[in-house]
């Protein structure tokens, strides 16, 4: 693994070790793949400004995220399914994940239990929700998640439906016989239904158990079954991040969902300034989407970003080598990272602002 030098390289491993079902549901993106692209091609037109003559010999790139303490800004996002990559799965994520000393985001269609993830490392961890059309399905789950040591749930709102993920109908995808959706096992709903003709099972599930008709008035319910913080996942307006401050939300993930939601849409990172012009700094916010170089995690917190999350390159690292494949994914982009942070001359990351980028390239969607 030493000979790897960036995360494709972990990428082109993990696609001859996994399955083209699996590689394609976790690469590809809705319709077109617009905004997947888009995504990590925006990045690329946000321009580094650097300082001279700045002591660098020491970075400063410690945080703290609703009381959880981190050695860097990046933590491994929700992704569904880790089995599909590696038998280990969501288990080899909560151990990398302590060994990074960085936070787990666990999907609530992962194929470990999240009281077994929970047990599976001491590193802090939150949970990712989607809310099912039972209500008391999803009461329980939060309960579950209160009794489980996880420090914050992150609310996704951009799911109202799946995307239109063309390669998973063309793959006809569905489950192998040994993985589930393990924690709606307990309630008979561990398996996607098989495709009998065409299209995707992970589309039937989701558009049988996922609710389409909660609102913003909703939130008061979720509260009331819990007293961790409350994370907004999806949002992407000025008006959506005024709305969530009205709401008492304790945090925001700017994020599109990886490109798998709704295409030609703004990437994550375009939607980041106005979201942060709409919160000032009264909530935490993050983002995710397109990170694939540690100089996209210093333009991120440079537009305002508290820290960042991955998702398909730890996911390469899993597929790839497992609980290692993921630190050596995570510790490419802090190596990146950091020799960033020293070649612009900023030596903490509470120092990042738009100083450090050249002011024509800065997104403008308000």
């Amino acid at each position: 693994m030493d000979d790897l030098v960036n995360i494709s390289d972990f990428q082109d491993i993990s696609k001859k070790n996994i399955s083209k079902m699996a590689y394609d549901y976790i690469n590809g993106g809705s319709d077109d793949e617009l905004t997947l692209s888009r995504n990590v091609m925006a990045f690329r037109n946000i321009l580094l400004k650097q300082k001279i003559l700045v002591d660098v010999s020491k970075i400063k790139s410690s945080t703290t995220l609703f009381n959880s303490s981190i050695d860097n800004p990046l933590l491994l996002g929700a992704v569904s399914l880790h089995k599909l990559s590696h038998p280990m799965g969501e288990i080899a994520t909560a151990q990398a994940a302590e060994a990074l000393n960085t936070i787990m985001l666990l999907s609530s269609l992962s194929s470990t239990s999240l009281e077994d993830v929970s047990s599976a490392s001491n590193s802090d961890k939150w949970f990712q929700l989607y809310w099912n059309k039972d209500r008391t399905l999803t009461k329980d789950l939060v309960h579950r998640v209160n009794g489980s040591k996880y420090k914050a749930i992150a609310l996704t709102v951009d799911a109202p439906v799946l995307g239109h993920r063309e390669k998973d109908v063309y793959n006809k995808f569905t489950l192998p016989d040994d993985i589930y959706l393990e924690n709606f096992r307990k309630y008979a709903q561990g398996k996607l239904p098989v495709p009998q003709q065409s299209g995707s099972g992970l589309a039937q599930y989701v558009g049988h158990k996922t609710e389409d008709s909660i609102t913003w008035s909703d939130l008061d319910w979720l509260k009331s079954n819990t007293n961790l913080p409350i994370i907004i996942k999806g949002l992407q307006t000025y008006e959506d991040a005024k709305l969530a401050l009205k709401h008492e939300i304790q945090g925001i993930i700017v994020s599109n969902h990886g490109g798998r939601q709704l295409d030609g849409s703004l990437s994550s990172i375009e939607c980041l300034p106005r979201v942060v012009d709409a919160v000032d700094d009264q909530i935490d916010i993050l983002l995710d989407s397109g990170i694939r170089r540690g100089s996209d995690i210093v333009k991120s917190i440079a537009l305002g970003a508290k820290a960042v999350l991955i998702g398909r390159p730890y996911i390469w690292g899993l597929g790839a080598f497992g609980k290692d494949g993921i630190i050596g994914v995570y510790n490419i982009l802090i190596k990146e990272f950091l020799t960033t942070m020293k070649l612009i001359g900023c030596n903490d990351i509470n120092k990042l602002d738009h100083s450090f980028l050249e002011d024509h390239s800065i997104p403008n969607f308000s």
